[in-house]
Formats: C-alpha cells, structure tokens, sequence
C-alpha cells in the first residue's frame, strides 16, 4: 500500500481497491494506524487480523469505568458505544471484550441496591469512628468480668419455599428446565458471625419482633457466657432495644440507615439461598 502511494501508480484511496483486495474502510484503517503508530504497528495490527489497538488513554477511561461501582454499563455493547463517542471509534467489540477480561477480570454481575435516602457521610463518618468507639467500650466495661473479647455482625433473613429458577449451562438450541413448586410457606433465620474466630450463632422463629430480638440476645449471650460480644446490627424497628433487656456480656452497635454493604452478614444469606 505504502510503496504503491510513492510510486505514484495509486492518487485516492479508492486507487488501491483491485490492488490490494480489500474495502475501503479496511484501507482508511491501516491509513489510520500508520499515521499514529507508524509501520511498526500497521505490520503488527495486519498480523492480528487490522484490529486496532487500544490507545493508552482508552486502556485508563476504561479502566476507570470498570472500577467504578455505581457504573450504567450493562453490556460490552454500551461500553463499546461509549468508546466509540468518547475516545476511539475504530475499536472493536472482540478487542474491546479481551482486553477488559484479561486486564480487568470484567464480569458481568447484578448490581447491589442502594437507597437514595443513603446518607455518604454518616457512612464515611462511621467507618472513620468505628475504632474509637470498640475502644471506647472496651474502657468503660469491668474487665474481670470477661475473659476474651469478639467482635460479631448480626442480621436475619427470611427462607421461603418459592422455588427461584437459575441459569444452567446447556448446548445452543436447549432450553433448561427447572422443577417449580408454588408454596408460601417460610421460616427466619437469625445468625451472628464473627470474621475473626468464624464463630456463630443461629436461631429459627416463624416470624420477627422486638420480643424475638430481646430472646435471640438472651440466647446469644449463653454461648460462651465469659466472652464479651459486640454486635454489629442494622436499624431494623424490632431492633429496637428502649424496651428489652440487652444481656451484660453483649454491647451493640448500629450501621447507618440504608448501608447494608456495612454489614458483611448479608453475604452468609446470599451464599446460603444460593445454594438452598
């Protein structure tokens, strides 16, 4: 194509069609990367099929888009069309989906809810006092009391028998089907875990209420009697603790409204109705 141009056998670039067997879109191209990156990377981009590499500044919007939580990206399709309109748009999907893969570990996954009455600063605000405060219960309570200390995430889930249908891996054309049954029957399960021994604790009630709550916490305290638990709970209206008794050995600590990332319990139930 280069040598074809100097010699002044080609003036356009519709010249170089029944010379080289390609379209012109291809030519515009190779034209493209030859001007950017120079032979070097035309000869290699050729090798590779003329896919067109990823510019360096792309690679960094892409990367700060895949790293961002609260991203409305919901397919390679979008992130492609917003490649195209912002930095690159002669890139294409199958370069665009390997190098998210390979680099990223890109997936995609069904987004969290978060609350719009989500409060950024009281989540931040208590991340950043969480230290203060387990050493401030630890000044205040009579160590001779207890014998070890714990720190432990509270939280309970309801377990119906709705059957939840799933994905399953068949051959293209295969339709998978799933056994369904229609019941509204269901139990809670109310759980204590601690991230640091993995310890826990488990009860099932037909339903919740602050005269639960105050049971569950009485429970609780008997499994190792002589260790202080200090729980970490949600904001829950049967959480409620004006009106119960809150065992000696059990201090709490309530998250913010609305931030149940805060609460690393929710994680056991998601990992325990996927497998139910």
């Amino acid at each position: 194509m280069l040598l074809l141009v100097k010699q002044g056998k080609v003036t356009y670039t519709k010249d170089l069609v029944p010379w080289l067997k390609v379209c012109r879109r291809t030519i515009y191209s190779w034209m493209s990367i030859y001007a950017q990156y120079g032979l070097k990377e035309l000869l290699a981009s050729k090798k590779r099929g003329g896919n067109t590499p990823i510019e360096e500044r792309t690679k960094v919007a892409i990367a700060e888009k895949l790293a961002d939580p609260l991203t409305t990206m919901t397919s390679y399709v979008e992130l492609l069309d917003w490649v195209h309109r912002e930095y690159q748009s002669n890139v294409k999907y199958t370069t665009l989906r390997k190098h998210c893969r390979e680099h990223h570990n890109s997936v995609l996954i069904v987004s969290r809810k978060s609350h719009h009455k989500k409060d950024k600063k009281a989540t931040k605000k208590f991340k950043e006092e969480f230290p203060d405060k387990l050493r401030k219960i630890k000044n205040e309570i009579d160590e001779t009391k207890f014998d070890s200390f714990n720190l432990y995430f509270q939280d309970e889930s309801r377990f119906g028998l709705m059957t939840k249908q799933k994905r399953g891996l068949v051959s293209k054309g295969v339709k998978p089907i799933g056994k369904y049954q229609h019941s509204y029957q269901s139990l809670w399960l109310w759980g204590c875990f601690s991230p640091i021994t993995g310890n826990s604790f488990y009860r099932e009630t037909s339903s919740v209420s602050n005269d639960l709550f105050e049971g569950f916490l009485n429970d609780f305290s008997k499994q190792n009697p002589k260790e202080l638990k200090i729980l970490i709970i949600d904001n829950a209206g049967f959480h409620a603790s004006k009106n119960i008794t809150i065992p000696e050995n059990i201090k709490l600590i309530r998250i913010p409204p609305y931030t149940p990332e805060l609460n690393p319990a929710e994680k056991v139930w998601q990992w325990m109705k996927e497998r139910v």
